[in-house]
């Protein structure tokens, strides 16, 4: 009696798929073989305190400033009948120009 075979469709694996697994693999297997800790770095020269302190006198706070509440203009006017390309100078998410309230915030 002679069997029929159902036709299996035969996939193969992609060969980069192949070797990438093979190489994530060996990584893996890499660093658990590694018991040994790497050495501590060295400590930093002491004249690197004395320039950090140096570096933090120049830093301050950037001033707040109110800004009122009012009408702002938002977005821009379409100067061109292609939104893009390398000569657009901005992106189709800043149409259309138009007005909208803004309430008071602070800004720095």
């Amino acid at each position: 009696m002679v069997s029929e075979r159902s036709p299996v469709k035969e996939e193969r694996i992609p060969f980069q798929w192949l070797f990438l697994s093979w190489k994530v693999i060996f990584l893996v297997l890499l660093s658990f073989s590694t018991g040994e800790a790497l050495p501590p770095a060295p400590p930093p020269p002491p004249e690197l305190d004395k320039h950090l302190e140096a570096m933090a006198q120049f830093a301050k706070p950037s001033p707040m400033v109110r800004v009122p509440a009012g009408w702002f203009l938002m977005g821009t006017v379409r100067k061109d009948d292609d939104p893009f390309g390398l000569e657009t100078q901005y992106d189709d998410t800043e149409f259309p120009q138009r007005r909208i309230w803004l309430d008071t915030y602070e800004i720095g």
